[in-house]
């Protein structure tokens, strides 16, 4: 009972009054709320392990008395949300798929469908499911979100559920850590309870947060900030109830979330596991459906809209056509084809839309004599000023006053009447691609991320070709994302003479130290995209000090790049050709490659000793696949790519039974990058367990303190845990240490494993 009794005592404390004390015994507990003294007294349950609560002369269950007006108030925060109006006029459900451990596809659904059961039906056993809703900008992720918030609200209050689905939106927000976004979206709500009493309500499974663009959080303090405190936000919910973060692809680095969840490692009931979804993009005959339901709404003819909408997608390149499976897209071009008559000539999709919203708001903003105010390069001038203050604040909501001000010297710069710039300044507030904040103070935000990064990539490639302090600055204020990287690339592509300055000046930016490692990623993306989008091959470039992470270098050819102090990490280079290209002091991890795609010509003979680790997708005459540590393997894989390096080490291939001992080695690596704990009856289910090198690789890694117990406390019966007490990529790294880099025990662990069988 007294495990129960100091439960309770947390769950109350955090809605007790600022420097208040509950008292509490195994009768009843007694604290200060709202200014008032609040009595209950437990009550034996007939079920569970929580008693029932006497409040008011009323027996409740105790989560139930936990939801109830005197405490959460849970209905009133239900009405608040369900009062929101997240969905399009023509709803088309985006569909999703649960990714397994193995990278497999499984459990392909409607995305509010899948999204709901992964978050409340099995879940981890003493473990807080973290569910991970990844996909594009533009895929739908928040409408998809927002939806499923808003449906259960209305449920909850119709009697039809028990629990809400918080939704907290980070997106664009000048807040870097998860508490202030939970806190500031809990006082727009008018909520009866603090932040602090989300973690219990999320405990009991009253509340599941949803955290809408968690990867937004990632402002000018990189990773590390944001991870711990969702790891501090965890560490709170002792391995209970689920948490729903959403972000765009690849930002998520287990080994990261691994190393700030080590930090609450004392809270014994500390414990997570990682689910992923990804959104999935529509297919052709949900377009149609969309843009027909569309036609039908705004009663115009649907036969003779599609008619159109084919002529335009008839005269766009591949790769718009592909934007097009993403409802933000498809919605803009809906409105296009629907209000216009005639298709404007061929043009790069996200250019065309643009170019006729700013040729719209050019024709909307009109002085008393029917004039435009503003001439369009005018509007694109102030869009971008915009987006380039809110890029320095760190925060894409500002105040009306802000953007009046911008507005204003924007105005002025172009030399217009004053009468001109007054009418400009008041109509911003309605200005097209800029949406409202409804809150105590009023905001302005761009309608969508697409329009912040295309207006705000016009400031940064300006930089870039220029180079020198304000290109430094920029690169180190906040992690910079997808969409920015792309419009900027294709600015840079179409103005500049050539990659090598741009390269030069982005590389002259950046430090090469791990302080500086935000900037050197950012760098690290656009030269990556720079390599993807250049056709013409050019040669002799140099790359200094930046970072490659989880990029694609596509189809490139290059020649005589001159890498040094670069760290490249799953860079894929399955389509890419390098031709005597060196790397000086680098770090080459987990290169991505195929052999009979990839093709590696005159390397210097040394690369092989800074290849720590590659993934070889299946292909070629190489009878395996997927992660390769092996110093022998990577030089034979190395060889077949056309690296010169055939000779650089002498070691034997492993014997049959150590490879079958490596390979169960690598399947219970990648089952834990999910997980912080797991069960002994969770391991039972796992194929891996079953094999016949499993009971050796197992006793290994507890020989060698990899591999831990821990006793959880619960309520009842405590339960024994497994972890590991190093995040499994630093541990599967030890096959091939060649940096030196992973811990003693860790080599110890290897030298026993693909010791004598």
């Amino acid at each position: 009972m007294s495990t129960v009794i100091d439960d309770i005592r947390s769950d109350l404390e955090t809605f007790a009054d600022p420097r208040t004390a509950v008292e509490i015994d195994s009768d009843a507990a007694l604290w200060e709320q709202g200014g008032e003294a609040r009595v209950i007294q437990f009550v034996r349950a007939a079920s569970g392990s929580q008693p029932d609560v006497r409040y008011n002369g009323q027996v409740f269950p105790y989560r139930e008395f936990l939801a109830s007006t005197s405490m959460a108030n849970l209905a009133n925060l239900a009405k608040f949300i369900a009062r929101e109006s997240p969905f399009p006029h023509s709803m088309i459900d985006t569909t999703a798929h649960l990714q397994g451990d193995d990278e497999t596809v499984e459990d392909v659904d409607v995305a509010t469908s899948l999204i709901d059961r992964r978050a409340t039906q099995d879940l981890p056993y003493m473990s807080t499911r973290v569910l991970l809703v990844q996909g594009e900008a533009g895929i739908g992720k928040t409408s998809c979100l927002k939806q499923l918030a808003v449906q259960q609200a209305r449920r909850y209050l119709e009697g039809q559920a028990s629990f809400l689905y918080f939704y907290v939106d980070a997106q664009g927000r000048a807040l870097s850590r998860l508490e202030d976004a939970m806190a500031k979206d809990l006082q727009d709500l008018r909520s009866q309870f603090s932040y602090a009493a989300v973690a219990p309500l999320t405990r009991h499974q009253l509340l599941i947060p949803i955290v809408d663009g968690f990867d937004e959080l990632l402002g000018s303090g990189g990773y590390e900030e944001a991870f711990s405190s969702l790891a501090a936000f965890l560490s709170r919910l002792d391995g209970h109830g689920c948490v729903v973060a959403s972000a765009r692809s690849s930002f998520f680095d287990y080994r990261n979330f691994h190393r700030n969840a080590t930090r609450f490692s004392a809270v014994e009931t500390f414990s997570y596991q990682v689910d992923t979804i990804q959104i999935r993009p529509w297919d052709s005959h949900q377009i149609d459906e969309y843009i027909r339901a569309e036609a039908v709404r705004l009663n115009r003819d649907n036969e003779r809209v599609l008619a159109r909408f084919e002529i335009l997608k008839n005269s766009l390149a591949a790769t718009d056509v592909e934007l097009l499976c993403k409802p933000f897209y498809a919605a803009r071009v809906a409105d296009l084809v629907i209000h216009r008559d005639v298709v404007p000539p061929r043009q790069a999709l996200v250019d065309l839309l643009i170019a006729v919203f700013l040729e719209r708001e050019h024709e909307k903003l009109l002085d008393r004599d029917g004039q435009p105010l503003l001439p369009v390069n005018g509007h694109r001038k102030f869009l971008a000023e915009l987006a380039e203050e809110m890029w320095w604040q760190e925060n894409k909501r500002i105040d009306v006053g802000t953007v009046q001000a911008a507005a204003g010297m924007i105005t002025e710069d172009l030399r217009l009447a004053p009468a001109n710039v007054r009418q400009i300044v008041e109509k911003v507030s309605s200005y097209a691609f800029l949406t409202t904040d409804t809150s105590e103070q009023k905001t302005l935000r761009f309608e969508h991320e697409v329009y912040y990064g295309y207006f705000l990539a016009t400031g940064l490639a300006q930089k870039i070709v220029q180079g020198g302090d304000s290109l430094r600055r920029f690169l180190r204020r906040a992690v910079i994302d997808d969409i920015l990287v792309q419009h900027t690339v294709r600015r840079l592509v179409q103005e500049s003479e050539g990659m090598a300055s741009p390269v030069a000046n982005l590389s002259a930016a950046v430090r090469g130290g791990p302080s500086d490692l935000v900037a050197r990623e950012n760098a690290g993306r656009i030269i990556a995209d720079l390599i993807r989008q250049t056709e013409a091959v050019v040669e002799g470039v140099r790359v200094k000090n930046v970072v490659f992470r989880q990029v694609d270098f596509g189809e490139c050819v290059l020649r005589r790049y001159a890498f040094q102090n670069c760290d490249f990490h799953e860079v894929d280079l399955t389509r890419a050709h390098l031709i005597e290209c060196s790397f000086r002091d680098c770090g080459l991890h987990r290169l991505i490659v195929r052999v009979g795609n990839t093709r590696l010509d005159d390397l210097p003979r040394d690369v092989a000793q800074q290849v720590t680790s590659l993934i070889v997708r299946e292909g070629g005459d190489i009878p395996y696949s997927g992660p390769v540590f092996n110093p022998v393997k990577i030089v034979k894989v190395l060889g077949r790519l056309g690296a010169d390096v055939q000779d650089e080490v002498e070691a034997p291939e492993y014997n049959p039974q150590i490879q079958e001992r490596v390979d169960v080695l690598d399947r219970f690596l990648m089952t834990m990058k999910r997980r912080y704990h797991v069960s002994e009856e969770d391991l039972g289910r796992f194929h891996f367990a079953k094999q016949a090198e499993w009971p050796e690789v197992e006793r290994q890694l507890r020989h060698h303190e990899l591999l831990i117990n821990e006793t959880v406390q619960r309520r009842g019966p405590n339960a024994v845990l497994m972890r590991l007490r190093m995040p499994p990529d630093v541990i599967r790294g030890g096959e091939n240490d060649s940096a030196g880099s992973v811990p003693e025990s860790v080599r110890a662990f290897w030298r026993s494993v693909l010791g004598a069988a």
